[in-house]
C-alpha cells in the first residue's frame, strides 16, 4: 500500500504555490520601497539578488521611478514589471510638486504615467512626491494614491549599509513602509542584510499596494 502511494506521488507530485500573496492580517508584512531610479547598473544588481540569491523568499519590491530615467532604462523597467514588482510614479524629473501649479503637477505625473504604460501595459496607481513635499493641493490634482513611508532610512544621506540596517531594525513593526533608494551603491549593498533580517524575523516582503489593503 505504501509503495502504491509513493508511486502516485512520484507520478503526480504535489505542487505548492509559494507565490500566493500573504494575508497581512495573519502574517507580518513589510513593504520595501526604492526611490529615484531606475539606475542602469544598481537596479539590475538589486533584481539579481531578489531573483537568484533570495528567490525562496518570494520578495516583491516597489520602485518609485522618475520618467526621464525610465526613458533611459526601458528594459530594466520591463524587467521590474515582469518580476512581479510594483512601479510607482515619482514624477518625470524629481520635481517638488508643492512648487508647481496645477498644470505642472498634472504634466509631470501624466508624462510619467504614459511612458510606464507604453512599456508595461499598465498604469501605476500610486505616486510618491519627491522629498515628501506634498499637500492637499497636490493630492487634488491627481487620482493616484499618495504613498509616503513609516521608516526613513536616510540612506541617501549617511550612505552606510550598517546604519541603514540598524534604522530598520530599530523602527520595524508590522505593515511598515520602508524608504530606500536604488541609485546608491551602499543601499543596494545593504539589501541582502535587510532581506535576511526581515525573513528571519518572520516578515513577508510585499508590494506597497498589497500592504495597503490591510491598513
Amino acid at each position: 500500500m505504501l509503495g502504491f502511494l509513493l508511486s502516485l506521488l512520484i507520478a503526480n507530485p504535489i505542487i505548492i504555490n509559494t507565490n500566493i500573496e500573504p494575508n497581512c492580517k495573519v502574517v507580518k508584512c513589510v513593504a520595501l520601497t526604492y526611490d529615484d531610479g531606475p539606475h542602469s547598473t544598481l537596479t539590475p544588481k538589486l533584481l539579481d539578488l531578489v531573483e537568484k540569491k533570495y528567490s525562496s523568499y518570494n520578495i516583491r519590491l516597489t520602485f518609485f521611478v522618475q520618467g526621464h530615467l525610465v526613458m533611459k532604462n526601458k528594459g530594466i523597467v520591463q524587467r521590474i514589471a515582469k518580476g512581479g514588482h510594483e512601479l510607482g510614479n515619482h514624477t518625470w524629473a524629481h520635481e517638488y510638486l508643492t512648487q508647481l501649479d496645477s498644470s505642472g503637477i498634472q504634466k509631470t505625473l501624466q508624462k510619467t504615467q504614459q511612458i510606464l504604460f507604453s512599456l508595461t501595459g499598465s498604469y501605476p496607481t500610486i505616486f510618491r512626491p519627491p522629498g515628501g513635499h506634498s499637500d492637499q493641493f497636490v493630492r487634488s490634482n491627481t487620482s493616484l494614491r499618495e504613498v509616503m513611508w513609516d521608516i526613513d532610512t536616510r540612506d541617501w544621506d549617511h550612505r552606510n549599509r550598517w546604519r541603514t540596517l540598524a534604522i530598520i531594525k530599530n523602527q520595524l513593526k508590522p505593515n511598515s513602509i520602508i524608504l530606500l533608494h536604488d541609485i546608491h551603491a551602499e543601499s543596494v549593498e545593504a539589501s541582502p542584510y535587510i532581506f535576511e533580517t526581515l525573513h528571519k524575523s518572520g516578515y513577508k516582503m510585499v508590494t506597497v499596494s498589497h500592504l495597503l489593503k490591510f491598513r
